[in-house]
């Protein structure tokens, strides 16, 4: 245990860029309880944001980034994946997808366009709703969403906080994540901006932000096991993953 701990403290003190690796197959942090982020579908006004990349883009699979519901319709809460499944026809597009258990259809499913991440490099992701609508931003470009907020839901979501998968055995994400940030309002342009150019690094700092103190809930910046809730207190918990999870980078 004493080596364990400090395999990931000399990864701390020498590394300037964290970040967990997820195997596609068991690997996943969840964080909260169900009542965590269920603003996201009552509300549809939310931003997140995260910094990926892909062990291998193109295998035909549907991979959650994170969730707090199902991928079906029934369930409550948001999720977002990005699909290369050749039943789809490999679109290879992003989908930020909100049910709504107690209504008609969906509060809202929004896309990309086809083919927004065709590599294995690393790219920021951000989306925002904001009551109407839900825009993805790809390195710091808008993409106009391509739906519009229907029904809202209630209540609490239908699962907690999981990034790395759906809540089931399927449909987990391959390959890298760093600083996860759910925030309850809708950020600017300028202000997604400032996020994707603080970049990825252990030193990333978003506290000057405006809206930091009040709306961000919280961030994980993914540079340990287990990781810290750096702005609020919902802590993860990671499940089937080692040091060897934790990557420089």
């Amino acid at each position: 245990m004493n080596n364990f701990w400090h395999s990931l403290n000399k990864i701390s003190s020498l590394c300037s860029k964290i970040y967990t690796a997820f195997n596609g197959t068991d690997e996943f942090f969840e964080a909260g309880a169900v009542t965590d982020y269920s603003f996201v579908q009552n509300t549809a006004v939310c931003t997140v944001t995260f910094w990926m990349k892909f062990t291998d883009y193109t295998e035909d699979r549907l991979q959650v980034v994170m969730s707090t519901c199902g991928i079906a319709s029934g369930n409550k809460g948001f999720a977002i994946w990005y699909d290369n499944r050749t039943v789809q026809s490999s679109p290879k597009y992003l989908r930020m997808f909100v049910p709504n258990a107690g209504g008609a259809g969906s509060v809202i499913q929004s896309l990309t366009l086809d083919d927004v991440i065709v590599d294995n490099s690393w790219h920021h992701v951000a989306v925002v709703m904001d009551a109407t609508n839900a825009f993805f931003y790809i390195d710091d470009v808008k993409q106009t969403g391509s739906d519009t907020v229907g029904v809202l839901s209630t209540g609490n979501n239908t699962f907690a906080f999981n990034a790395g998968k759906a809540n089931t055995a399927a449909h987990l994400f391959h390959g890298d994540l760093a600083h996860i940030t759910i925030w309850d309002t809708n950020l600017s342009d300028s202000e997604i901006t400032e996020i994707h150019d603080e970049g990825r690094g252990t030193g990333v700092d978003y506290s000057g932000m405006t809206n930091y103190s009040a709306n961000c809930i919280s961030h994980w910046k993914l540079d340990t096991l287990n990781p810290v809730d750096v702005k609020g207190s919902i802590n993860g918990t990671s499940n089937n993953m080692d040091a060897s999870n934790i990557i420089c980078g």
